[in-house]
């Protein structure tokens, strides 16, 4: 029983190809989804360390 192409397949398949060979687009998400949660992480640290830290504001007298 032979399966009848459709245009999809041909272009679910291209595009299958396609991003085995984009490599560099799989790195480059990689990179920012790290870039992402690293900087979450520094804020909530930074803020959390800013609230345990008491503060004393100068008056302008």
């Amino acid at each position: 029983m032979t399966r009848i192409t459709t245009p999809f397949d041909v272009f679910m398949s291209d595009m299958l190809l396609w991003l085995e060979t984009a490599w560099y687009l799989w790195a480059a998400l990689g990179i920012v989804i790290v870039v992402v949660v690293v900087s979450v992480a520094v804020a909530k640290m930074r803020s959390r360390g800013y609230e345990r830290v008491p503060h004393y504001y100068r008056r302008n007298t």
